[in-house]
């Protein structure tokens, strides 16, 4: 079974303030079992976040500040919902994202530990940006001027979730994972019909 995780965030560094996690979990074609978006808040609710960040995200924090649980609080719900999907840790979840050890590295140090967390899940991650580079390394996909996620989504040709909310992005990055699995070599490197998503070559 896959757990397709993204997170919104503060800012990079894990002073920042983690603000909101998506899960989808799915099994192994990518078809979806269940999905959730926490919104998040310090245990003391002091945020520590970026201006840049917060433009990107559009997070209101005044609005989410109402509505967000406490860390701990859904450190227990996240270790709920690893419990009941890994099968209590007797199977092992494979993680999804996009540059997803970013968004682990906020998760251990703020919902759950990488110790518990790897009780659940597997160490060993499916990131699309590596995928994305290996298929383009070994010639199954074009070399794209952005390897964003909506410019890999949108070159794919697949439906996008809201962008920058995690839960959206957990949409998008499972469509493209789903895309890939099931189209073969030689129509990958034929969605040629927007150009401008390639790098000019000489």
């Amino acid at each position: 079974m896959y757990l397709i995780v993204d997170t919104e965030t503060g800012g990079i560094g894990l002073d920042k303030s983690l603000l909101s996690v998506g899960l989808i979990f799915a099994d192994d074609q990518f078809n979806v079992i269940s999905k959730a978006e926490y919104l998040v808040k310090p245990n003391d609710s002091v945020y520590v976040v970026e201006p840049r960040a917060m433009e990107i995200n559009g997070i209101d924090l005044i609005k989410h500040d109402k509505v967000a649980k406490k860390y701990k609080d859904t450190g227990n719900s996240l270790y709920a919902s690893l419990f009941l999907f890994g099968d209590g840790g007797k199977n092992k979840l494979v993680v999804v994202g996009k540059n997803v050890h970013f968004d682990l590295t906020h998760i251990w140090d703020k919902l759950i530990s990488r110790a518990t967390w790897e009780g659940f899940c597997s160490y060993q991650l499916l990131d699309l940006s590596s995928v994305w580079k290996f298929l383009e390394i070994t010639g199954k996909v074009p070399k794209l001027q952005s390897t964003s996620l909506g410019a890999i989504a949108d070159h794919l040709g697949v439906e996008k979730g809201e962008a920058h909310t995690a839960l959206g992005d957990c949409v998008t990055t499972l469509n493209c994972m789903k895309e890939l699995q099931i189209l073969p070599p030689h129509i990958l490197s034929l969605n040629t019909e927007n150009k401008s998503c390639f790098a000019e070559t000489y």
